[in-house]
């Protein structure tokens, strides 16, 4: 009779196995699919401990919506303890977005998709989202017109956006 229960669990754990292997197989075929900044986005949760660092996120996130790919990939930000120049577009994200199940993230697929509608709309809600967040930020950016000083819900920085048309 012990024999008979052992090779009944083992049937069950075989046909289980499979099962999931087939699964597993289908999403990782609609992973590939899927853009990998929206993927990334989507499914991550922003990580910083101040507000220094959520204004490079914001930065990043800002460069995302308006540089071109080439800009991108030569880009560098600020590493953790505000460093100039430490990080790439890549190290800065893995840094700051933690994503819900551990996802690979190559610089050239992230730069083949991150300029498509999907992936700007993904980047524009995590910017959303990051500036609900930040207290006061100061950065230098060209096209925001030099030296630019955020503070949380002002006037200047909604009218920012509605000539770059963000909002």
């Amino acid at each position: 009779m012990r024999f008979y229960r052992r090779i009944f669990l083992l049937a069950i754990f075989n046909t289980l196995l499979i099962g999931c292997q087939h699964d597993t197989d289908l999403s990782s075929t609609e992973e590939r699919s899927q853009n990998v900044v929206v993927k990334y986005f989507n499914n991550s949760e922003v990580q910083a401990e101040n507000d220094a660092q959520r204004c490079e996120i914001r930065r990043v996130l800002i460069d995302m919506l308006q540089k071109p790919e080439n800009e991108l990939r030569t880009s560098k930000y600020r590493d953790y303890q505000g460093n100039v120049d430490r990080r790439d577009i890549i190290q800065l994200i893995r840094a700051h977005f933690v994503p819900d199940r551990p996802q690979a993230l190559k610089l050239e697929s992230f730069l083949a998709d991150v300029k498509k509608t999907d992936a700007q709309q993904a980047i524009q809600n995590k910017l959303t989202e990051i500036e609900k967040n930040i207290t006061q930020c100061e950065n230098k950016s060209a096209l925001m017109g030099g030296k630019n000083k955020f503070v949380n819900g002002s006037k200047e920085l909604k009218s920012i956006h509605i000539q770059n048309n963000w909002i």
